[in-house]
């Protein structure tokens, strides 16, 4: 008897949080999507992601997950927790590894790092209410702080909130990640455009990536009956931090207007790469209006005039169909488009020195205080930073070196007293705090000779500190 051997399943389902925790309700509090099907192991470690789940505050590890056991795979991962650290890795594996597809497709090519490194994601790296991708660790690392006792929002006063719950936080900052393996100079703020880009491109691939899960864009298009720019759960990003760090509304959204005035005035990365955000969406929107004007027709006996009441199942299904379709569409001509751009390196070598910097002085000279580089007319700062931080909000990108700050704020377009308040926290003891946290990443210890297991953050009891807490990560996590 000739036995044929059995192919591997080319996919595997997890569980995640459909958005975040507090937005969920009952029937969409979470969802189950399928990822590519790789060997694992335990953290989860796959091909091109890495979770270390090591708490630099605390100085500890936490448990890691299986996703490989036999247990977990047959109930399609752990259910989602907010309790359970095992569930945060599985969380920011999965939505991590949809991020990957997403470019994959659109680039028609499997998206590696440098030097086939992994990227490494710190689902609790520290405690502050930030997240980011640190290009020296090729590391995203999420935070996680207490949520504003005075106005907390639809949260608890005072309760624990992580970044790494939140699925638009994870895909905007693997984003970030990506956009610097494509082009790493996009790191070096030659103009103000340059890192906005970063955080517009970011946020539009975090808001198309919700365009993805069926159930969740069913649900939200028969609740906004047909108008997507109704749906608040499909165009707003990071809600429950924005209501955590006192905002009492979302971080962002992609229907802030896309008027050409604010773009001769924002300055800050955010605020400005928001402008891409609304034009994008706006053409998505238009494009998604026109696919499906004749289906509202048909359905409404031609007035085009939906009748009060649910929407038709039939209806709903056809118009998620064309809502994902187009989302999916945009998605990949975003990405591609970026793709196609050229190296920044190679981009400014036609540029006249000083171009895009402020303008002409009195004298004709271009006004800029960069050193030029021989005759190409490409100018770069005298002390470029050692690290920036792409980071979720607030703080405008951090350098590592008060030099380093002060070119890139004066670069911005004005200059930041290092006292200016961001979340309750000094711009300067933003910054310290981040250095802090960084330091004790890179000098986390083995996760083979951590024997002592912390706490979870709840926890009064204080981290156990080791003789080899001053060592490096495992040299498998430093390729």
């Amino acid at each position: 008897m000739i036995e044929h051997p059995i192919e591997a399943p080319t996919s595997r389902l997890l569980r995640i949080f459909a958005f975040d925790p507090m937005q969920a309700d009952a029937r969409l509090s979470t969802i189950t999507v399928d990822v590519s099907n790789e060997q694992l192991t335990v953290g989860p470690s796959g091909e091109r992601i890495e979770v270390i789940d090591y708490d630099a505050t605390r100085g500890l590890y936490y448990p890691p997950v299986n996703l490989d056991d036999s247990a977990i795979l047959m109930q399609s991962g752990l259910a989602p927790s907010e309790a359970d650290p095992r569930f945060h890795q599985q969380m920011v594996y999965a939505v991590a590894m949809k991020v990957l597809e997403n470019f994959d497709r659109a680039l028609g090519r499997r998206i590696t790092f440098k030097q086939n490194k992994k990227l490494r994601l710190f689902p609790h790296a520290f405690r502050e209410a930030n997240a980011f991708f640190d290009p020296k660790l090729t590391a995203v690392c999420f935070g996680y702080f207490m949520a504003d006792r005075e106005q907390p929002g639809r949260n608890l006063p005072g309760q624990t909130v992580f970044t790494c719950l939140s699925q638009d936080i994870i895909a905007h900052e693997v984003t970030h990640a990506l956009v610097h393996r494509m082009r790493e100079f996009f790191l070096v703020p030659t103009n103000d455009d340059v890192l906005a880009f970063h955080e517009g491109f970011a946020d539009i691939v975090a808001i198309f990536q919700h365009f993805t899960f069926p159930s969740v864009l069913s649900d939200a298009i028969r609740k906004a009956r047909g108008a997507l720019h109704s749906a608040d759960t499909l165009v707003d990003l990071a809600t429950q931090f924005g209501h955590a760090t006192g905002k009492n509304d979302a971080l962002r959204s992609a229907l802030d207007p896309a008027d050409p005035r604010r773009y001769a005035n924002a300055t800050e990365p955010h605020e400005r790469g928001s402008i891409l955000v609304a034009a994008v969406f706006e053409a998505f929107y238009a494009i998604y209006q026109d696919r499906s004007r004749d289906l509202v027709r048909i359905a409404t006996s031609g007035t085009g005039v939906l009748p009060e009441g649910d929407l038709l199942p039939d209806l709903v299904e056809r118009l998620s169909r064309e809502a994902a379709k187009a989302a999916q569409e945009v998605l990949t001509m975003c990405i591609r488009a970026f793709e196609y751009l050229p190296p920044r390196r190679h981009h400014l070598r036609g540029l006249p020195a000083g171009a895009g910097h402020g303008g002409l002085r009195s004298d004709g000279h271009p006004k800029s205080d960069w050193p030029t580089r021989g005759d190409r007319g490409v100018q770069a700062p005298r002390h470029l930073p050692r690290r920036c931080h792409l980071a979720l909000g607030g703080c405008a990108p951090l350098a590592h070196t008060a030099s380093g700050t002060r070119i890139l704020h004066a670069r911005l377009g004005r200059r930041r007293s290092t006292r200016e308040r961001c979340n309750g926290v000094s711009a300067r003891e933003c910054q310290a705090r981040e250095r802090s946290a960084l330091r004790r990443l890179e000098r986390a210890p083995p996760l083979g000779q951590a024997q002592r297991r912390g706490a979870w953050p709840r926890s009064r009891r204080g981290p156990h500190r080791a003789p080899w807490l001053s060592r490096h990560l495992p040299r498998q996590a430093q390729r």
